[in-house]
Order: structure tokens, then sequence, then C-alpha cells
């Protein structure tokens, strides 16, 4: 369950940053649950988001936001209940706006934190098909085929999607890449993360998964030289 809110969290953040301002004192709870949550108190974040509900039953980035707390508490059934209310508010609105781009990426990345991947994959169908200029649907689409349901050829044609709108992204080279290992396409993979490196030279894990591909190359000392790299940047894997 972490494992897939780390993949979709920033991405819902983004998408609900624009979210229409609550009444008052609505907002200000909100407010209050997502400073506590930054610095790391999930509980009196969770205290606040139920604040906000009882105000607001429908306030969906409520339900996101207390989903995501009950994440950072382990608490992963509830996590999944609140992901499922947000995602009920979603399907609501997608009935009176269905073409709507933002809203069917919204429901994907809400399906992807319940554990609905072939659902969330079209979800992010229909995102790209009203605007095919989405890139973060393209991404997550990519995200979910080659992490949760290894259909990685399919992967790497969203991941490249997403590229040619957004070449700068190195964690979409870094996924193509992992994608191309899983197919045997070493090669591509090393060129992958190597373009993934360039953009930023910092990710240690994206060091770690060179090392590993150029390993598998019989590169050795290049391979030792990307491992050290990733140890220096303090790769925890």
């Amino acid at each position: 369950m972490r494992a897939r809110f780390v993949v979709a969290f920033l991405a819902m953040a983004i998408l609900c940053a624009s979210a229409v301002a609550q009444e008052s004192t609505a907002e200000s709870w909100l407010k209050s649950g997502y400073d506590l949550s930054i610095n790391g108190s999930h509980e009196e974040a969770l205290r606040a988001y139920d604040r906000v509900i009882e105000i607001e039953p429908g306030n969906k980035l409520a339900w996101i936001n207390k989903a995501n707390a009950l994440v950072m508490l382990n608490r992963s059934d509830e996590a999944s209940e609140a992901y499922q209310k947000a995602l009920d508010i979603t399907n609501r609105t997608l009935q009176s706006d269905p073409d709507n781009s933002i809203l069917w990426s919204e429901k994907g990345l809400l399906l992807h934190n319940v554990g609905s991947y072939e659902e969330a994959v079209r979800a992010f169908e229909n995102a790209t098909y009203l605007d095919p200029e989405n890139e973060m649907a393209w991404k997550m689409k990519g995200v979910l085929l080659s992490s949760e349901l290894k259909r990685h050829e399919e992967a790497v044609e969203a991941f490249d999607r997403a590229l040619e709108i957004k070449p700068g992204d190195s964690r979409t080279w870094s996924s193509k890449a992992s994608a191309l290992a899983a197919l045997g396409k070493k090669d591509e993979a090393r060129e992958a993360y190597e373009k993934a490196i360039e953009i930023d030279p910092s990710n240690a894990a994206v060091w770690k998964a060179k090392s590993d591909v150029l390993n598998t190359l019989g590169k050795t000392s290049e391979a030792e030289a990307a491992l050290s790299k990733a140890k220096e940047l303090r790769y925890q894997g």
C-alpha cells in the first residue's frame, strides 16, 4: 500500500492543488491538517481532516489527505476506504463532466491507490484520449503497466509518449529504463538510465539501477563506479 501511495502522492497533490476554496472553517482545518502532515504529526492531521469531512462530507481533497495520513500510520485498510470515498466523489463529478481529462486522471490515481490496476489503466487511457498532451496520464499509465501489470512493452510505449511531451523528466526516463531492463533490453536500459542521470545526477537509486544493468552487460568496472556513486549519494536499498 505504501509503495502505491509513494508513486501517486505527488501527482495527486498537483492535481488537487487547484481545488475550489472551501468555506473558511473547512478550509482552515484542511490547511491545519496539511501543515501537521508536513511536520509528521499524522494523528493530529487525521483529526483535522475528520473535522473537514464533518463540515463538508463531499470534500474530495480532505478524503485524499485523510487516506494519505492513514497510509503514513500504516492503517492501510482504513486508507483504502478513504481513497474509495474520494473515488466515489470523483465518479459523481465525472457523470456531469465526462470529457474532463484531469478528472479521468484523478480517477486513475485513486483506482491505483485502491489496487484496481486494470480499471486505472482504462481511466488513464480515457484521460489521454481526451487530452493527448496529458503527460502525467501517459506516465502513470506506464507505471501501472510496468510495475503492477508487468506489461512492459506497453509501458515503454506510454513512457515514450510522456517523454515526447516532457523530455526532461528524469523519473520517466528511469521508469522507462526499468521496463526496458525487464524486457531484457539491457543496452537500451543503460542508455535510458544515463539520460535520467544526465537530468538528475543526485538520484542514488538510479545510479544503483544503472550499476545493476552494467553488471548484467559484463561491464564490471563501470558497474563498480556507478555503485560507488550510489553509495556516495547515500543509497539505501
